[in-house]
C-alpha cells in the first residue's frame, strides 16, 4: 500500500485520492517502515513475499469495486449535464444550472413545496387544472 501511493501516478483510485488528501493538507508526510514481524515465522513470510512482489515487475493492480462505481457514476453525473446544457428550451436551467443534486432540507412535504416553487407549479399558478377551467391570462 506504502509503495502505491509513494508512485508518481497510481494506477489505484485509493491510492490516488490517498496522495490528493497529502498533498490538500500542505504538511510534509514520511513513510516509516516499522518491522513488527520480527520473530514471527508465517508474518516474515508474507513480509519476504510482499517485498518480492514490489520488485517483480508483475502488476498486481486490482481495481476495486467501490472504485468502479465510484468512477461510473462521475461519467454518468457528467454526461447528464453535458445533455443538460445542450437543452435549447430547457426552462428549468434557469432555476438550477447544475444537475448536480439539491441538499435536502427537511420533509418529504417541504421538498415538495420547495420544489414547486422553484419551478413556478403551485396552486396559485396552475388551479385552473384541478378545476378544470381556463387558465388566468396574465396581463
Amino acid at each position: 500500500a506504502i509503495m502505491s501511493i509513494k508512485q508518481f501516478n497510481p494506477r489505484n483510485l485509493l491510492s490516488s485520492e490517498i496522495q490528493q488528501e497529502l498533498s490538500k493538507s500542505h504538511r510534509k508526510v514520511t513513510f516509516i517502515w516499522v518491522l513488527s514481524h520480527i520473530g514471527i515465522e508465517g508474518n516474515e513470510s508474507a513480509d519476504s513475499v510482499a517485498r518480492d512482489a514490489t520488485t517483480s515487475g508483475e502488476s498486481h493492480n486490482m481495481i476495486l469495486a467501490e472504485d468502479i462505481k465510484i468512477k461510473v457514476r462521475s461519467s454518468m453525473w457528467e454526461r447528464f449535464q453535458r445533455v443538460w446544457d445542450q437543452q435549447n428550451n430547457n426552462k428549468l436551467r434557469r432555476v438550477k444550472a447544475k444537475v448536480d443534486p439539491w441538499p435536502a432540507i427537511g420533509t418529504r412535504r417541504e421538498e415538495i413545496f420547495l420544489t414547486r416553487a422553484r419551478i413556478g407549479h403551485s396552486r396559485v399558478t396552475h388551479s385552473h387544472l384541478f378545476q378544470k377551467a381556463a387558465p388566468d391570462i396574465c396581463d
